[in-house]
């Protein structure tokens, strides 16, 4: 139940209980890149796959962990501009709290995908129920810490999404362009 109902007043959140959840979800997403990556890595020579399955894990962990506060951050200032009322650690315990439950569905997925057969149904299952509390606690834990309606919650959530993927698409389309320039040095010699 803890799970569900993380938090049930705004005098109740921590900085160190926040950060300590924040690295609990990106140390079991970490432990669950290293279950399902072995799958894609096989076809590797051995002495990559160490290598690859370190790099993989140690890389999640740092986006999760170092994600989760940035998030936190422009969370914060998003409900501040709301006008929302809350700090940071608001932010961090509405980010850590609602990534713990994705967290576990997530290992529970990298475990059930390696079950012939039935892993991909379970497997869909379980991140779809892990996925509903974590995306519900986001909304539940805005309202709660920052002080704000139902509507403003889904208005800040809608803004933090639009403007990641609006992020992520200049961004790809910023790199696309400069590997483009590359293209003619990396051409092989004739």
């Amino acid at each position: 139940m803890k799970l569900l109902i993380p938090l049930k007043a705004k005098k109740e959140v921590k900085l160190n209980k926040s950060l300590q959840t924040l690295l609990i979800a990106a140390t079991l997403i970490a432990i669950a890149s290293l279950i399902a990556t072995p799958i894609l890595t096989r076809f590797l020579p051995t002495q990559f796959q160490v290598a690859i399955l370190a790099s993989i894990a140690i890389g999640t962990w740092l986006v999760v962990f170092l994600g989760g506060l940035f998030f936190s951050w422009l969370l914060k200032l998003t409900m501040q501009i709301l006008g929302g009322k809350g700090e940071f650690v608001h932010g961090l315990a509405t980010i850590a709290y609602s990534t713990l439950p994705i967290s576990i569905g997530v290992l529970i997925t990298a475990l059930l995908i390696h079950i012939p057969f039935m892993g991909a149904v379970l497997s869909f299952l379980a991140i779809a129920v892990f996925g509903v509390i974590g995306y519900a606690l986001v909304f539940r834990l805005i309202k709660l810490l920052f002080e704000v309606d139902m509507i403003t919650a889904f208005v800040a959530v809608n803004i933090l999404v639009g403007i990641i993927a609006l992020a992520f698409y200049t961004t790809a389309i910023t790199f696309g362009l400069g590997l483009s320039k590359l293209a003619p040095t990396l051409a092989p010699v004739i």
